[in-house]
């Protein structure tokens, strides 16, 4: 768990300087290109200010958001080679950024991956907690674990845009969930809970025993 959120902060903060950079040249290349001619300048101009939208979307894990960044980074290295209006310095930084993130595709989809994991864990924790209701009297404490599950699953869509607040709120979330598992399956605990007896362990506790590791 604690590998999944700092991955996904460490990446938010690279990328994150690199989308900055992109934003600001993305604007002078628009403005710069609005004052060419042809149709050349005005696919360039479109391509320029698609470019911010395409790295938001592609650092959000949004399916196929990378491919198209790397459609329009190669699209406008096409038409550069026939001339471009405006800088070519501010030409070269939008590409450079581009490319930049393109470089991180592979941790960007395995932080992505990571994070619909995580969601999925903590929803499948939060299906399976009715039947931790029905069988122990301890009712707070589940009711605080599904609490808990539900933020995790919550927090988890925003990642890794959330960066390292909602990486701390998901480990302290899931160090409880950890915990409440434990002390109901009669392992040690740091919370005051009575264990299950074993019919109510193989039914209620055993199913959630492989979510709660892969967390």
């Amino acid at each position: 768990m604690a590998n999944k959120t700092d991955n996904a902060s460490m990446f938010k903060i690279v990328t994150g300087v690199v989308a900055v950079l992109l934003v600001l040249a993305a604007a002078l290349v628009y403005l710069q290109s609005r004052g060419g001619s042809g149709s050349s300048a005005a696919e360039l101009a479109a391509l320029s200010q698609a470019l911010p939208a395409q790295v938001d979307e592609a650092l959000s894990g949004e399916d196929g958001a990378f491919a198209r960044l790397d459609a329009s980074a190669r699209r406008i290295a096409e038409l550069r080679q026939g001339g471009a209006p405006g800088s070519a310095s501010d030409w070269a930084q939008l590409e450079s950024g581009a490319a930049a993130v393109l470089a991180r595709r592979a941790p960007a989809e395995t932080v992505a991956g990571a994070a619909r994991r995580l969601e999925s864990d903590a929803r499948a924790l939060l299906e399976g907690s009715n039947a931790l209701l029905d069988r122990t009297g301890a009712t707070a404490v589940v009711q605080e674990f599904q609490q808990r599950a539900d933020r995790v699953r919550q927090a988890a869509a925003s990642l890794p845009g959330s960066g390292n607040a909602a990486a701390r709120e998901i480990a302290a979330d899931v160090a409880f969930l950890r915990a409440v598992v434990d002390g109901l399956n009669g392992e040690s605990s740091d919370l005051d809970i009575r264990p299950l007896d074993n019919e109510g362990r193989e039914a209620a506790v055993v199913p959630l025993l492989a979510t709660i590791a892969s967390l």
